[in-house]
């Protein structure tokens, strides 16, 4: 399972795909900020056929002058991983809240993602209250993980945000061995 987090600045009119050389990932719905400049989506792929060192790649399809691309990777063994839900939020003001999501497996990872205006990095990321395995920080952008052991009903949440913000959060199950 590959998620990657896209964040940008300029109008939400612009397409937006990210590729590994081989593949090209599922977008996840579009979050755009009141002010219609701040915009952030989570992209994935289930399974790549890409092998060795492998490049991501976002393109849009007008240029922009900030953007940010986040990526994590997420190995497990037998199964397959499957979509299980994600939400969006975004607000002038306020601690970042993704809203909640209820997931429905008793193995999930969950990604909660963050994008703003200033180079300050948030802290103390969550994912249902429970503190992230995983934390990337890049100006601008962060995104990070927690993986589950039964289902929960919760936001990714961080401190430490500017405003405006948008928050996402998307959940993956494994599934059985077919």
């Amino acid at each position: 399972l590959i998620v990657a987090f896209v964040k940008w600045e300029g109008a939400a009119g612009s397409t937006v795909t990210v590729r590994d050389g081989t593949s090209t990932f599922t977008a996840d719905a579009l979050n755009s900020a009141a002010n219609g400049d701040l915009h952030g989506r989570f992209f994935y792929l289930p399974a790549s056929t890409a092998s060795g060192t492998v490049t991501y790649t976002a393109t849009w399809g007008n240029a922009r002058p900030w953007r940010r691309l986040l990526v994590f990777e997420y190995t497990q063994t037998g199964g397959t991983v499957a979509f299980d839900g994600s939400n969006r939020a975004t607000a002038t003001s306020g601690t970042l809240n993704s809203g909640n999501i209820t997931t429905t497996g008793a193995d999930e990872v969950v990604f909660g993602a963050y994008g703003e205006y200033s180079s300050a990095n948030t802290t103390t990321e969550r994912i249902g209250g429970v503190a992230a395995d995983q934390v990337a920080r890049s100006g601008f952008a962060s995104m990070w993980s927690k993986r589950f052991t039964a289902p929960i009903t919760g936001a990714a949440t961080a401190s430490g945000n500017s405003v405006p913000w948008i928050g996402n959060v998307i959940a993956f199950k494994r599934t059985a061995s077919p």
